[in-house]
């Protein structure tokens, strides 16, 4: 994922609030979410014209979502952020709902990244093969 400069960036009061719904995720919601993703990815990736955005959130996603199913030794809080990043995702109705056409992943994107890159600066030996 790149990280260049991006048109939609996360305030520090967006992550702040997302801080804080992040600490209060309850972990028996792991699977449910877990459910829900493949779906909304296979949606996402069977578009004609994926822009920037929804490659992003495709790619990420997908990384968020094999850690989580393949790392049971994950720390909790690094599993909240990623249940938090994937309902993201799965909610089609967040800061930008991803029905408005050609942004309405960026947010999504945003989040996602955000994650990961909290996640490695922190945990890298999680992303180490």
């Amino acid at each position: 994922m790149t990280t260049e400069a991006r048109p939609f960036c996360l305030t520090a009061q967006d992550k702040q609030k997302y801080i804080e719904q992040i600490e209060t995720i309850d972990l028996s919601t792991k699977q449910d979410i877990l459910e829900k993703v493949p779906s909304k990815l296979n949606l996402l990736s069977e578009k004609k014209d994926i822009n920037v955005f929804e490659a992003e959130v495709l790619e990420g996603v997908s990384i968020l979502y094999s850690l989580l199913k393949t790392r049971p030794e994950i720390n909790e809080m690094v599993q909240k952020k990623i249940i938090f990043a994937l309902n993201y995702f799965v909610e089609s109705k967040d800061e930008v709902p991803d029905s408005y056409e050609g942004i309405g992943f960026m947010d999504d994107a945003a989040v996602v990244l955000w994650i990961i890159e909290d996640i490695q600066f922190k945990y890298q030996q999680y992303f180490d093969a």
